[in-house]
């Protein structure tokens, strides 16, 4: 399957984001237009008059917007968002027979894109709307596998059944048992790194350089176990945080919005069920299920911290489990 976007909404060109190259003006981009500091480095304001659009507040960066009258400028008709999906799509089923039933979905796929929220009013934007081929990446929706398993067994014990065919006792004990499963599995999200160096230059911060030659990938979760069971005093880093490293205050970094190989937690969920049915003299039938969701208990970790200015660069601060722990019931019925 094959999906090429364009025109999607987005906020990928900004159109009051002035060049990069103020940046080497550094801390005096945050002093007022009409300071000292700011009249020695030539700094002008943009007309007669401008000074009081701000309440004398306006600042040298105010002065270097491409519209210094405007606080900010929202392109909410842009449409310049695209992005491209490829996927293996496959399906296997077997029809109930021998006792066995099931139906299984497979998808391996890719989706790169330079937005992700199909929104311009909520689209994070770019750090550099003047480069911006580090924005088209792995999408934020792209899940390079899922996996999705529906089976059904009937014990073949009791009455018409292979093993043990009989109406007594025997079969009210082992007979009319159906056993059946649901099976959830996919892959993380990808995601990238940034920083809250240059607010007043990008409106989401920054983000570090990345560094030649480190391989990136994400660690093993599976310690994360250990972890809730107060077995480790802190949650591993879960990615190599040393392929990054900061720029400093005035400098954009050059790494991507996101990696394919850096993912969040993969999903991993399993649903079972257990009924019995039995006969209740000629006219009354009874069921009996049991019911486990989450019946292994398994725990789908929130992503590791994407900030590279903090001291938990890359562990996961958040501890809630994005699924629900395991719980279960049991439901008697009666026909007749």
């Amino acid at each position: 399957v094959g999906n090429r976007a364009i025109h999607i909404p987005s906020s990928l060109h900004q159109p009051e984001q002035p060049h990069p190259s103020i940046l080497s003006y550094g801390s005096l981009l945050g002093e007022l237009a009409t300071s000292q500091d700011a009249i020695n480095a030539g700094i002008t304001i943009p007309f007669p008059g401008w000074v009081d659009l701000f309440g004398g507040t306006g600042t040298v960066i105010q002065t270097l917007l491409p519209f210094p009258q405007y606080s900010d400028i929202y392109n909410t008709y842009e449409t310049d968002g695209t992005s491209f999906y490829n996927g293996l799509q496959a399906q296997g089923e077997k029809r109930f027979s021998n006792s066995l039933s099931f139906l299984a979905g497979f998808t391996f796929s890719r989706n790169i894109a330079n937005e992700s929220v199909g929104s311009t009013l909520f689209q994070p934007n770019p750090i550099n709307s003047f480069n911006m081929p580090p924005e088209f990446t792995p999408s934020s929706t792209d899940q390079k596998y899922i996996v999705n398993v529906v089976a059904t067994y009937a014990l073949p014990f009791g009455h018409g059944q292979r093993f043990l065919n009989s109406k007594g006792l025997l079969n009210q004990l082992v007979g009319g048992w159906k056993f059946s499963g649901i099976g959830n599995y996919q892959g993380g999200l990808p995601f990238g790194t940034y920083n809250g160096f240059n607010p007043l230059y990008a409106n989401f911060g920054d983000r570090p350089n990345i560094v030649p030659g480190v391989k990136l990938e994400t660690y093993s979760y599976s310690r994360s176990k250990d972890f809730f069971k107060g077995k480790l005093s802190a949650q591993p880093v879960q990615f190599p945080t040393n392929a990054f490293v900061n720029t400093g205050a005035w400098q954009l970094g050059n790494s991507l919005r996101s990696y394919a190989h850096l993912r969040t937690p993969p999903l991993r969920l399993e649903n079972l069920d257990a009924i019995k049915t039995f006969p209740i003299g000629e006219r009354v039938k009874a069921t009996l299920r049991l019911d486990y969701f989450n019946a292994f208990n398994r725990t789908q970790l929130q992503g590791p911290d994407g900030n590279s200015i903090d001291s938990t660069f890359g562990q996961i601060t958040n501890l809630s489990s994005q699924i629900s722990n395991r719980q279960g019931q049991a439901t008697f019925r009666l026909e007749f």
